[in-house]
């Protein structure tokens, strides 16, 4: 299963224009800047006020690893591991 997901990511960013990929970062570093991008390329009319939105976002990447037991982050690394790490994101 994890082995599918590369070349499905590859597939995606092949679609070019109809195809966006977010990342966390991205989206906490500026979270209106991000949330504005997506919703014109969804040709998005709702217009986001700028105080729905926070100018920045806490990253919380890693909570993941403090709330899930060792059976569980064995699951997620086996599912997604390679695909976490193709994203840079530490194993």
């Amino acid at each position: 299963m994890a082995g599918d997901r590369a070349p499905r990511r590859e597939q995606g960013a092949a679609l070019g224009d109809p195809y966006r990929e977010v990342r966390y970062e991205a989206l906490c570093a500026d979270p209106r800047a991000t949330c504005r991008a997506l919703f014109e390329f969804a040709a998005c009319r709702r217009r986001v006020a700028r105080a729905e939105l926070p100018e920045r976002l806490e990253p919380r990447g890693e909570i993941w690893r403090e709330r899930l037991g060792a059976a569980e982050i064995e699951t997620v690394e086996r599912t997604a591991g390679d695909l976490l790490a193709e994203l840079g994101y530490l194993r």
